[in-house]
């Protein structure tokens, strides 16, 4: 172990339905973050509950040199949580604290089978003043 660098955990809880259903098998890819640094850490998979083992990752115990008195010690790392079927979730700049577990709570939507023709996210449309937008394919006036 590196000086001033401790152990931070990461667990992950993969669910879709609004929370409510868990996602088994999704596997979660933990990369780390830095000048440089883009390299895959460990790579976990969910149960049967939707949940990964807690796993540890180094974490500073002391604030870099020239940081703010106040600015607390932290490293950040990229997950990506994916299962076929679903569309990936990708968070950049996840902090791991010395000493403490971070919970990600990712809700995974399903992929519609015509996603590839889709526009997402959804184009913006300006609508005049004095027209209704055209929700229902009416004429919008």
């Amino acid at each position: 172990m590196i000086p001033d660098e401790g152990i931070g955990y990461l667990k992950v809880r993969a669910s879709t339905a609004g929370d409510v259903i868990p996602v088994e098998g999704a596997v979660v890819y933990v990369r780390s973050l830095g000048e440089g640094d883009d390299r895959l850490v460990f790579s976990l998979r969910t149960d049967a509950s939707g949940q990964t083992r807690t796993a540890a990752l180094p974490a500073p115990t002391a604030a870099p040199e020239g940081a703010l008195p106040d600015e607390e010690p932290v490293r950040s790392y990229g997950v990506e949580i994916m299962k076929e079927g679903y569309r990936t979730v990708e968070y950049a700049g996840v902090p791991i604290y010395a000493g403490i577990t971070t919970l990600i709570e990712a809700e995974l939507l399903p992929e519609s089978e015509d996603e590839s023709e889709a526009d997402f996210p959804p184009r913006a449309e300006l609508i005049p003043p004095g027209r209704r937008p055209d929700l229902f394919g009416g004429s919008g006036r």
